[in-house]
């Protein structure tokens, strides 16, 4: 707690690094993840830009202040961030300053879009009151301005996307993501 875009993102680094020492060091990796993977997976590509072949994202937290202001739970990104209490009755937290704006961008993954050259697939629920689809169609049009290659799909779903044809349709949609950037020869 309190360590988001930190902790996190160097222990799975690490661990990446140490299973293909144990593998095949130049496998191509590709990280697939949503929500709090969202925030670990996009710091992945952005810190470590020429290590990761491709992403795919459901749902990312990919900016934290956003979240914050927009998610039916946010108390979640101050507890992640800044490990600090919510009070529920007042909707406020005890760093009502410009301290945690200033925190909480600098923890976000979508202040790093600049430096990422890795393959992003953004699956996206228009329903999700988690982190709000909203989120994913900034990083969407970050990404796109500068020129990476990028693919996103909204689905009239909520956060967890599990709905068969969602579901179905986020599962073919990544497969020909991965085919047509890692060549799988399908």
């Amino acid at each position: 707690m309190g360590n988001v875009s930190k902790i996190d993102v160097q222990d799975c680094h690490e661990a990446i690094r140490r299973c293909l020492e144990y593998t095949d060091p130049t496998r191509r990796v590709v990280l697939f993840g949503g929500s709090h993977a969202g925030v670990i997976i996009g710091r992945l590509i952005g810190e470590y830009p020429d290590e990761y072949a491709v992403a795919v994202l459901r749902n990312p937290v990919t900016d934290l202040l956003h979240t914050y202001n927009t998610s039916d739970i946010p108390d979640w990104a101050l507890a992640q961030s800044v490990n600090a209490p919510f009070d529920f009755e007042t909707g406020c937290n005890r760093y009502a300053d410009t301290s945690l704006v200033t925190y909480l961008n600098e923890q976000s993954s979508i202040r790093l879009v600049d430096k990422i050259k890795t393959p992003v697939l953004l699956q996206l629920g228009k329903k999700d009151k988690r982190v709000p689809y909203s989120i994913g169609i900034r990083y969407y049009e970050c990404l796109k301005a500068n020129k990476v290659p990028t693919k996103l799909y909204v689905y009239d779903s909520n956060h967890a996307l599990i709905e068969a044809a969602t579901a179905s349709d986020c599962f073919v949609n990544t497969v020909l993501f991965l085919d047509e950037h890692l060549h799988l020869s399908l």
